[in-house]
């Protein structure tokens, strides 16, 4: 069965999630990794670099080698796209790279600028059918 880590939103797990896990529990493996200082929402969205660095850093203390899958929920969808930017950048296999309810259409990563559109093209291009 995969393990798939799942990043929650700037609030934390939530019953949405939960009710996820529960559905697809046949199915995966989820490892919910949460942010640090969740009681100080407003300090960790300033260091955005510092939470992708904290998730990329627990999600390699469980699985230090191998394929990745990440999915994310709203801001958790913003980190877990850079986060699987950076295991891509290390070298590591991005197999699910799941974001759920995200705005952003681009972030900033290592000093460039990466699309999570449908369209995008290159390592996050859509699935084929």
């Amino acid at each position: 069965m995969p393990r798939v880590f799942l990043l929650p939103g700037i609030g934390g797990d939530e019953a949405g999630l939960a009710n996820l896990r529960s559905e697809l529990a046949d199915s995966a493996d989820f490892v919910l990794v949460d942010h640090p200082d969740i009681d100080r929402p407003s300090a960790e969205i300033r260091d955005f670099a510092g939470i992708v660095a904290r998730a990329v850093a627990r999600i390699h203390d469980v699985e230090p080698t191998g394929k990745v899958n990440i999915a994310g929920y709203s801001f958790g969808a913003q980190v877990a796209f850079a986060a699987a930017c950076e295991f891509q950048e290390q070298g590591r296999e991005v197999g699910l790279l799941a974001l759920f309810d995200s705005r952003a259409l681009s972030l900033s990563v290592a000093g460039r600028r990466v699309s999570n559109s449908d369209e995008a093209s290159g390592p996050f291009a859509p699935l084929p059918t």
